[in-house]
């Protein structure tokens, strides 16, 4: 029997998405089609959320930006939900199933490390910032690492600018910090000339930083995460928010590893019983993440 595979982004009342294709009136469409028709996405992808929030400030009253959203049966479809992946190790499915809920199965039959570390061990890693303030922060603590940046020189033209504007949170302040300081030109010129694409960075074992959002489609053998990353993440979990947007960002931090992921976080105290025979009281042990806490908790 022939069928047709699209790609579909479909926002739902628990604020899952798929990816790339939206609209209502698309899917109006191919439900007209006369053979079977299989959707393939990510339930957990935002990147087209944008087409419904988009302002109509610069618009005349005749002809308003704002697109008109049209309902349809497209939450009816039935779902089928595919778990296995090549790319992620046994190891890695089970962390992240542990640390976002996201349920996946490991086709791989050798297994990568997961550590906890506030240092890089591996020379060749790349760490992933949640935010551009972040990546600067980071390239500035291994600036005698001779860290390399990943659209370094967007990066340093926001740094400077940053600097001129009336704002002291995020990149203001750091810029403005480092303008005190006077760092802020070598700065600004050490993000220029780091500066390294993807491209490049896939072809090289260098040392590298970049923010989460532009590491997606890349993979890279040993990975570190910013402890900022787990913060918001951390957050969000405790909020008991229904959006997932910060899990999200986890989850696609976990992934990027194909070796080794370092997790850029100071393991806090485990939860113990007092009694005489436990001696592990001050002792920093991976046990078990309790998802609700974010703190480790000794295995029953």
């Amino acid at each position: 029997m022939n069928f047709i595979a699209m790609t579909l982004y479909k926002k739902t009342d628990s604020n899952e998405y798929r990816q790339d294709l939206f609209s209502e009136q698309e899917v109006r469409l191919i439900t007209q089609a006369s053979c079977p028709i299989i959707f393939l996405g990510d339930m957990g992808q935002k990147i087209n959320d944008f087409r419904h929030t988009v302002s109509d400030v610069n618009c005349d009253s005749k002809s308003k930006c704002k697109f008109p959203q049209e309902i349809s049966n497209a939450d009816k479809f039935p779902t089928v939900e595919w778990y296995t992946t090549y790319r992620l190790c046994p190891l890695t499915t089970c962390f992240i199933e542990d640390m976002t809920g996201a349920r996946m199965a490991s086709l791989r039959k050798d297994v990568g490390t997961i550590t906890w570390n506030t240092t890089i061990s591996a020379p060749d890693t790349l760490i992933l910032c949640r935010t551009n303030e972040g990546v600067v922060r980071m390239a500035l603590k291994y600036k005698q690492a001779v860290i390399r940046v990943i659209a370094g020189g967007r990066i340093a033209a926001q740094l400077k600018a940053a600097s001129l504007s009336g704002s002291y949170k995020g990149m203001g302040g750091l810029a403005k910090k480092l303008q005190k300081d006077g760092q802020l030109g070598s700065m600004v010129k050490m993000l220029t000339d780091k500066e390294i694409d993807l491209k490049e960075l896939s072809s090289s074992n260098v040392f590298a930083v970049c923010c989460v959002f532009q590491s997606k489609g890349h993979e890279q053998n040993h990975i570190a995460i910013g402890k900022c990353i787990l913060d918001h993440a951390r957050e969000e979990t405790l909020s008991k928010s229904t959006d997932r947007t910060e899990r999200n960002v986890l989850m696609v931090s976990l992934s990027r590893h194909l070796l080794s992921l370092t997790l850029l976080y100071d393991i806090p105290e485990p939860v113990v019983s007092v009694e005489p025979v436990v001696s592990m009281v001050n002792a920093k042990v991976q046990t078990m993440l309790d998802l609700s806490t974010f703190k480790y908790v000794p295995k029953p």
